[in-house]
């Protein structure tokens, strides 16, 4: 699916309703424009399709799935300037003889989380609190919310580039499916990330973080997210790792030294034997 021609069609309908003399269509605008939404942050997950696990693509909600987006990207929710031209000396700009192809311009975070929600709203029925308190939207609201957001969209579909997806990256092997994991770090010549990174396996439901190395610049350690856990056997001394997500309720596993099965389970504990 395009879902930069299909944000364009919500769009104008969107135009449509609320140009309309009908007040009831209003609804329909706040409808479409919330539909645009959803359609522009998953066309803009679709540059990340090799970074993101599968299950990213099954989170529908705009803001939820941007945020996975962030985790990857800070840089997701931020728009970029193209420019194009001839160093007078290699490794070295020159700004004088660049030509820019224009700036992409893309929804931010804050922007889906103010209108988003507020759209939600606008197509319920006021509640029996909302009515006696007098705070059901009213028609000027919902129109003005809108036509907010349609100056917004009209910028972001107007970029005369969009989806770049210039990027530095860093690969290995999943240590759980030996899948490619990939993580995009920064450039050479900007300034080395001091926080840690996390690396979703895109074929499998393994985690990671990449850790900084203090000496050398864009290097990183690689360490994935996993647990030792001793067998119930008393008598055996065998740690089995376990990853992230394998730890949750009713997980079973066969201790590979004394063969006896193992089982996670919910605990509960006296505080005296807790603190000691």
């Amino acid at each position: 699916m395009n879902y930069r021609n299909h944000s364009s069609k919500l769009l104008e309908s969107a135009k449509a309703h609320i140009q309309s003399e009908h007040e009831f269509r209003l609804n329909y605008a706040a409808l479409d424009l919330r539909m645009l939404l959803e359609a522009l942050i998953y066309d803009r997950a679709k540059v990340y399709r090799k970074e993101l696990p599968a299950k990213a693509f099954r989170i529908w909600q705009p803001r939820k799935l941007l945020n996975f987006l962030l985790e990857i990207d800070s840089y997701a929710d931020q728009g970029a300037g193209l420019a194009i031209g001839i160093n007078e000396k290699t490794g070295e700009p020159s700004p004088d003889n660049m030509k820019s192809l224009g700036q992409e311009l893309v929804f931010s975070l804050q922007e889906i989380k103010k209108y988003y929600d507020k759209l939600g709203a606008f197509l319920h029925t006021p509640t029996i609190e909302n009515i006696e308190g007098n705070k059901s939207p009213t028609a000027e609201k919902i129109s003005k919310t809108c036509w907010e957001l349609i100056q917004i969209a009209d910028q972001v579909l107007s970029s005369p580039i969009f989806n770049l997806n210039i990027k530095n990256t860093i690969d290995w092997t999943c240590n759980n499916c030996e899948g490619k994991v990939f993580r995009r770090i920064p450039f050479e010549g900007q300034p080395q990330q001091s926080e840690n990174l996390y690396a979703p396996c895109p074929s499998c439901e393994a985690t990671y973080t990449l850790f900084p190395s203090e000496s050398k610049p864009l290097s990183y350690t690689v360490k994935p997210h996993m647990h030792k856990v001793p067998c119930s056997n008393k008598e055996c001394d065998k740690l089995v790792e376990l990853w992230n997500y394998e730890i949750k309720q009713g997980i079973s596993w066969e201790c590979p030294k004394c063969k006896k099965r193992n089982q996670l389970k919910l605990g509960v504990f006296p505080v005296e034997e807790l603190i000691k």
